[in-house]
Formats: C-alpha cells, structure tokens, sequence
C-alpha cells in the first residue's frame, strides 16, 4: 500500500485509479531496467519511487500507448 505520496495527492495528475496504477507499473519496470529515477530514491522500492516521481509532476502519460501495443498484437 502506497502510504507516502498520498493517494489524493497522487490522483491529481492523474484521471482514474487504473490510470495511476498502470502509469506507476510502468515507471517501476523502467526503473528496475535502467536505474535512472528522476528523484533521490528513499529506498529500494521502484513503486515508492515512480510514485514520488508522479506525485511532483516529473513523470507524465498519455492515453493511447495501450491501442498501439494491441494493434500490434493483433497482426
């Protein structure tokens, strides 16, 4: 459970719930990849810190990755 950057705090910049639980898996997988943050990790956790990333504005989305990765699926 994300308990530090809040839940409300979270859901500002973003449009649903779903939409910050995808945003912030995704940002956790790229980190664990490449181990660049844009903020001074607090700990090991790449959730915690795609969160913090989220929460200040460093990470953003767009809608419509996902319609592309399926129209690549489904040639």
């Amino acid at each position: 459970m994300i308990v530090k950057p809040n839940l409300t705090k979270l859901l500002k910049n973003v449009d649903s719930r779903y939409t910050l639980i995808s945003v912030i898996a995704k940002r956790s997988r790229e980190i664990t990849g490449t181990d660049k943050t844009y903020v001074e990790p607090e700990n090991a956790n790449t959730v915690t810190t795609a969160a913090n990333e989220l929460a200040e504005g460093l990470i953003t989305y767009k809608h419509g990755d996902v319609k592309d990765d399926q129209e690549e699926v489904d040639k």
